[in-house]
């Protein structure tokens, strides 16, 4: 779950949807999110100019990119064979 103020709430489903972790980092509005289960990460992008890497049940953040301008969609590509993002 997210809102408009850049927090990402990790919830669970077995217990009434209530947040069980943060997503931290993240300072203006996110404006994608993908999940990508096979690999355990989320990854955001927001109109700060960064795509955030997370694991997706520690949300740790991983790695992040500045793109140099805001970001209003995403498209996430992998290489399962290799198990590496292709950028």
């Amino acid at each position: 779950m997210s809102n408009d103020i850049g927090e990402i709430y990790k919830c669970d489903s077995r217990k009434d949807f209530k947040a069980t972790g943060k997503y931290k980092g993240i300072n203006s509005t996110i404006t994608d999110l993908h999940i990508s289960a096979g690999r355990n990460e989320l990854v955001a992008s927001s109109l700060d100019s960064y795509v955030r890497i997370y694991e997706l049940d520690s949300c740790k953040l991983i790695k992040k990119y500045y793109l140099n301008k805001p970001i209003y969609s995403l498209a996430v590509l992998f290489d399962e064979e290799a198990g590496t993002n292709r950028e």
